[in-house]
């Protein structure tokens, strides 16, 4: 017989896990609302990779397990804590007690316990697996300090079950139309647009992408298949890698990726989704002209103008320095102006919007100068 506070606490439950309709705060939102169902000190969604030796966690609250080494917790976890291997023999979706797996004074002599447990006060866990749409394997883990969890409690997140199963399912639906309609955006603004997973692997991607790739990397052979060039691999995994271990820290830059060809230049930019493995990557083609007089209206003084100009156009500073006859010093200050200015942090970034301001300026000029074609 479930309590009539709990039972109202399961109802309150079922209702929030549909609530949530952004994909990347789904696994927060989620420990969140069962440690209020089940009135946990702590609650855990943890998502494992065995075949990438990935592990990674979402808590609710987000202290003391935001600090956590992933791979150190990973290893103990694999060597002491009787879930995981459990885990191996059967994945049965039944919600388990830890005391049910392990008698607790055996438990509390473990490693894990003394090295990990005891320092977050975790002494009883109630743990159920998750259905997962790849590879990986999932758990929900609800943790005490002072007193183990009923059976009353172990059924509820059982009931709860179905529910989580049916809100992740509605968000995986909502992230793909949502998706379409970035992709649909993107080539229609003449764009490239390709979709990837996070070892970069391509799943989509678009005609103009496939033209620019075979363009710029002189590989004829991506217009039979797409097979992403090693450096582009190698940024998107990083810029990935990066955003998803930063989630919740500080800000993590984005660099995009500039490949240049004669006067032209393609960059890449990916925005990295943390709620599913695909990763929507965007090709945009600009010209290597940024003239000091457009440059100008962007608040630089015609000397950081000048500058910022041979800059966009590849020169190191040596070279502008050479140049224009000034000492490299002098650039390099100039150049520390400019970046202040335009609130950017790294060349790449700076010379991103010195295109991205002379090509907006020759659109401009193009309008005010086209005859109109009213009498």
């Amino acid at each position: 017989m479930v309590p009539e506070e709990l039972f109202r606490k399961t109802l309150t439950a079922a209702y929030d896990l549909h609530r949530q309709h952004d994909p990347r705060l789904w696994p927060a939102w989620l420990a969140r609302v069962l440690a209020q169902a089940l009135e946990c000190d702590s609650a855990l969604l943890v998502t494992v990779d065995a075949a990438a030796g990935a592990f990674r966690l979402a808590s609710w609250p987000e202290p003391p397990f935001r600090d956590l080494d992933h791979a150190a917790v990973a290893r103990a976890h694999a060597v002491d804590h009787p879930f995981v291997a459990r885990c191996a023999q059967s994945r049965s979706v039944r919600a388990l007690r830890l005391s049910d797996l392990a008698p607790p004074e055996q438990f509390r002599g473990t490693g894990l316990y003394r090295n990990l447990y005891r320092r977050l006060g975790i002494e009883y866990q109630l743990l159920m697996l998750v259905a997962s749409p790849d590879a990986r394997w999932r758990a929900v883990v609800c943790n005490r300090r002072m007193r183990d969890f009923s059976d009353a409690e172990q059924g509820v997140l059982e009931a709860l079950w179905p529910h989580i199963m049916l809100a992740e399912r509605n968000l995986r639906r909502a992230a793909r139309r949502q998706e379409a309609g970035t992709i649909e955006t993107a080539a229609a603004a003449g764009s490239g647009v390709i979709v990837i997973t996070s070892a970069g692997a391509v799943t989509l991607c678009s005609e103009q992408a496939r033209l620019w790739l075979a363009e710029y990397f002189d590989a004829l052979f991506l217009m039979r298949g797409v097979t992403l060039p090693a450096a582009v691999v190698q940024w998107a995994r990083r810029r990935v890698e990066r955003e998803s271990m930063g989630r919740g820290l500080r800000a993590e830059r984005r660099e995009p990726l500039v490949v240049t060809r004669g006067e032209r230049a393609l960059v890449f930019d990916v925005n990295v989704d943390h709620g599913k493995d695909m990763h929507v990557v965007t090709l945009e083609e600009v010209v290597l002209n940024a003239p000091a007089p457009a440059l100008e209206a962007l608040g630089l003084t015609p000397r950081e103008a000048e500058v910022m100009s041979w800059v966009a156009q590849g020169k190191t500073n040596r070279e502008v320095a050479l140049i224009l006859g000034a000492a490299a010093r002098t650039v390099d200050k100039h150049l520390e102006h400019v970046f202040q200015k335009l609130g950017v942090e790294s060349r790449t970034a700076a010379i991103l919007r010195a295109w991205q301001s002379a090509r907006f300026g020759a659109v401009s000029a193009g309008d005010a100068t086209r005859p109109s074609s009213r009498r």
